[in-house]
């Protein structure tokens, strides 16, 4: 791949949205890098112009003996975060990460973990595993109820969506990720997404790497994270009248694909776009014109919004400097 390079001084909204938002998964598909070729290029990035906007590392728990081995022999400066992904095996995965923190801790540190909860009893049995001091992510369905979120949040924890994968069916709607967004900030837990955003706007793309995948709709990670600045900055309303609106108006973001409907500068971020509102059998279009202030998306970010799993760094990044944002 070639080297990344920063063309342009970046706004700071958008460098407020998209600092350290990046969590590499380089190991997992549709990428699915061997550990070596991972590492190497996770220390790439953390030695390039945009090591800014790179998360965590991204591996399995239980390939943290490879993931050990692998990092004995880069050069790099400074412990790496990493986020392990626990499996099946919960109490041995659960065990080895706190081997792991102990032997590796000068070049590497796992402060988050990610496991899938459905139910409030999968959270619970999840919970008392988790070595303390690491931040669990726990993966809710993208219908999970506002009572599970209210959950993990009362448990110290933070959700995971899963906004794609490598067939369509695999990709939650617009509607949905909305949803859960509110319900988020309504249950005032943070969350971080995964799979699908390699993109920074909504746009159908090869839903794999593989010559002649299918192709299929997939979601901006710009999408993503703007409407959750916006739902960030409001907070949570029991008001029905306003949750409807709210849930229009993200929708709305997360549907707009057109680059010229994003304008970022120092100040603020603003998007553009058409409204549909729906009332009984009646549906209405308006076009809508929403401000975030770079203040509150830097809040949001730290608080609520955390970051997306994506098994490509170089790819949201040329993305952007393709639209002339980098």
């Amino acid at each position: 791949m070639g080297t990344i390079s920063q063309t342009r001084t970046v706004a700071a909204s958008l460098r407020a949205l998209l600092e350290g938002l990046i969590d590499y998964a380089g190991l997992f598909p549709p990428a699915a890098l061997d550990m070596q070729q991972a590492v190497a290029n996770y220390a790439r990035y953390l030695e390039g112009e945009n090591r800014w906007a790179l998360g965590r590392f991204i591996v399995a728990a239980s390939r943290l003996e490879e993931f050990r081995l692998a990092l004995g022999v880069v050069n790099t400066s400074g412990p790496w975060r990493v986020s392990a992904i626990v499996g099946t095996d919960a109490a041995g995965e659960c065990e080895s990460i706190r081997s792991f923190n102990r032997e590796m801790h000068a070049r590497a540190s796992v402060d988050v973990i990610e496991v899938k909860a459905a139910s409030l009893e999968d959270l619970m049995q999840h919970r008392r595993l988790i070595p303390e001091g690491v931040m669990p992510y726990f993966e809710v369905p993208p219908e999970a109820s506002i009572e599970l979120l209210r959950q993990i949040a009362a448990q110290g924890g933070r959700a995971k969506i899963r906004t794609g994968g490598l067939v369509a069916a695999a990709f939650p709607s617009a509607e949905q990720i909305a949803r859960f967004i509110t319900d988020c900030a309504e249950a005032k837990v943070a969350f971080k997404a995964t799979a699908g955003l390699h993109h920074p706007l909504r746009c159908v793309k090869p839903l794999t790497y593989e010559p002649g995948a299918a192709q299929g709709t997939m979601h901006g990670f710009l999408n993503v994270f703007l409407a959750a600045c916006v739902a960030g900055a409001i907070g949570d309303s029991a008001d029905t009248k306003q949750r409807a609106q709210m849930l229009n108006a993200l929708t709305a973001i997360l549907l707009n694909d057109q680059p010229a409907n994003f304008v970022f500068q120092d100040d603020k971020a603003t998007m553009r776009g058409l409204l549909t509102e729906s009332g009984g059998s009646v549906r209405s279009n308006s076009q809508y014109e929403t401000e975030v202030f770079t203040a509150a998306i830097r809040h949001v970010r730290e608080n609520f919004a955390i970051a997306f799993g994506s098994c490509s760094f170089e790819e949201p990044i040329e993305d952007l400097r393709g639209f002339h944002l980098l």
